[in-house]
């Protein structure tokens, strides 16, 4: 690609999502970022916080299996609703969200274990 100036740049790139994309599957990917968030950073860790700790690494595994889906479909669902003619191909695709909650788990886990949070009860 050309360099060019930024605002040109950012005209391109509100062309391409203004002209090119399925305006309701975009709201659709906000949604479903926000209400993800929501109730994996939110209300699964909160009730991770509540919990006795014999349970809390189950909660923890809830909440980075949610919030990894939610990481993906917020990604996924946008390229659904560009409108260019590509398929998917089922293999990687799984994969791909297979890959999301596991790092997703793993950094619930990571950064969680050693805090105060999963010191409490």
């Amino acid at each position: 690609m050309r360099w060019c100036r930024p605002e040109v740049r950012m005209i391109r790139l509100m062309s391409c999502i203004t002209e090119q994309h399925n305006w309701l599957l975009l709201l659709v990917a906000v949604f479903v970022c926000v209400a993800g968030n929501l109730a994996g950073g939110v209300f699964m860790l909160s009730r991770a916080r509540q919990c006795v700790k014999a349970h809390r690494n189950l909660w923890l595994a809830v909440a980075g299996a949610l919030l990894g889906g939610t990481i993906w479909a917020t990604h996924f669902v946008p390229m659904l609703s560009y409108n260019v003619p590509v398929s998917y191909q089922v293999l990687e695709t799984g994969l791909s969200i297979v890959v999301a909650v596991a790092v997703s788990c793993l950094a619930t886990f990571t950064f969680l274990k050693g805090s105060s949070l999963y010191s409490n009860a």
